[in-house]
């Protein structure tokens, strides 16, 4: 995964540990996530766990080659909630 991925990853995170942050807030707050290119976004994706419903479908998108006409905020939306469940799970 690419330094740029990561970075989404582990700022998004981060953000989700501190109380109060919505999934929605850090969705359309997160710099990197806003400014990451497809590749990037694709990348993240690939990175996520299938094992939770907004991975999983995030996945499925991606195979299909459907990133470009899915809507970008509800797009940014659901990896934030897929790396939440994510790190939920991490931590079972």
């Amino acid at each position: 995964m690419s330094d740029e991925a990561k970075c989404i990853k582990e700022t998004i995170e981060e953000t989700l540990a501190f109380q109060g942050e919505t999934v929605e807030k850090v969705a359309t707050q997160n710099i990197f996530l806003n400014q990451a290119n497809n590749r990037t976004i694709e990348e993240v994706i690939r990175s996520l766990s299938k094992s939770n419903i907004y991975g999983s479908s995030l996945k499925q998108i991606v195979e299909k080659g459907n990133l470009k006409e899915v809507n970008h905020d509800t797009l940014k939306r659901d990896i934030v909630k897929a790396i939440k469940l994510d790190s939920f799970d991490s931590y079972l």
